[in-house]
């Protein structure tokens, strides 16, 4: 048996041919195609990306004196932009709140030190109107003096309420024990409150003083317990009692400090952790209060993660209530 091999040959210029026509189809194919779905591809995505350029053209018009931002319904309604569209309204929300208070804190600081600068200002005019007495001149001088407390009062409580809010979440606080810092505000505010004919009493909690903490510095707890049990002494008529108590509910620490002075007007209840409001004479004469004390109060209890409430009843007395989450020692301070 014997192997044949064949040899053929011939030309390719046809096979090259086919190749060049099928490239020249597919070529002139996509090219057409490109043509007629490229403007249709550049139409869609131009209205697909309307909403986003509707939003992008609201948001630039946001400024420091129009926080107008109302987001278009076909933005609201593309699921894509739905989430985006929500915290961009939420946070212009936030800011405006934030911005319009810090004006009106602006304000408020500049009318206060304004007023407290021309006191001063109107009592030393006085003094130098004529020729007076020594006793005249030390009786003016010592007006000019308890002005001048009273002005820097007022700036150290602008500068701590800006410390509180500055500080908000700014990381994990140091525990401190609220009951501790309630028996130490009591006792250093007795014999204010004895001057006053006021008795303070300390209700003992159910559970042992130093088994649950709050997350609050010492100074910051302090500052809150003797803030809100000095509002009560001065407010409190002489021969009434001040009761302060303290329990655990669900994981919070539960401050109650109640008075049994005059009462907060109802219309006045939702302003009184305004900065400087001072709006209720019941609970600003003879006091000398600066309107801060419980907008500090509020600060530091937010900063927390706690809340604070008044409530109040005319001729009866008022009640303020601060819940803090307990951060330690929970688990004995509830099973108590």
């Amino acid at each position: 048996m014997h192997t044949v091999s064949v040899l053929y040959g011939g030309t390719t210029d046809r096979v090259w041919r086919a190749i060049d026509g099928a490239v020249e189809f597919y070529a002139a194919g996509s090219l057409l195609l490109l043509l007629v779905t490229g403007p249709l591809i550049a139409w869609l995505l131009h209205r697909g990306l309307l909403p986003v350029r509707q939003l992008a053209a609201l948001a630039a018009k946001v400024s420091a004196d129009s926080w107008h931002f109302d987001p278009p319904a076909s933005a609201r309604m593309t699921p894509e932009l739905a989430p985006l569209t929500e915290a961009m309204e939420s946070v212009l929300q936030r800011l405006e709140r934030a911005f319009l208070q810090q004006k009106t804190f602006v304000s408020d600081a500049g009318h206060e030190l304004k007023t407290a600068v021309a006191v001063v200002k109107s009592s030393l005019q006085l003094l130098n109107m004529k020729r007076r007495t020594g006793a005249e001149y030390k009786a003016g001088l010592e007006r000019c003096l308890a002005d001048c407390q009273r002005l820097e009062e007022i700036v150290a409580k602008m500068l701590t309420l800006a410390r509180e809010e500055s500080s908000r979440n700014a990381g994990d606080a140091p525990a401190t024990d609220l009951a501790g810092c309630a028996r130490e505000s009591v006792s250093q505010l007795e014999t204010m409150a004895g001057l006053r004919g006021v008795q303070v009493r300390l209700v003992e909690p159910e559970f042992e003083v130093g088994t649950a903490h709050v997350g609050l510095a010492a100074e910051d707890c302090l500052l809150l317990v003797e803030n809100l049990l000095s509002n009560a002494v001065q407010h409190s008529a002489a021969g009434s009692a001040v009761e302060v108590r303290m329990t655990v509910e669900q994981r919070e620490m539960v401050l109650e400090i109640e008075d049994h002075g005059d009462g907060i007007d109802p219309e006045a209840l939702p302003h009184v952790f305004d900065r400087f409001y001072r709006g209720d004479p019941s609970r600003t004469r003879n006091t000398g209060g600066t309107g801060l004390g419980l907008a500090i109060c509020k600060a530091i209890a937010e900063k927390a993660g706690g809340s604070i409430t008044l409530t109040s009843e005319r001729e009866r007395g008022t009640t303020a209530t601060v819940r803090l989450p307990v951060v330690v020692g929970v688990e004995e301070a509830v099973g108590r």
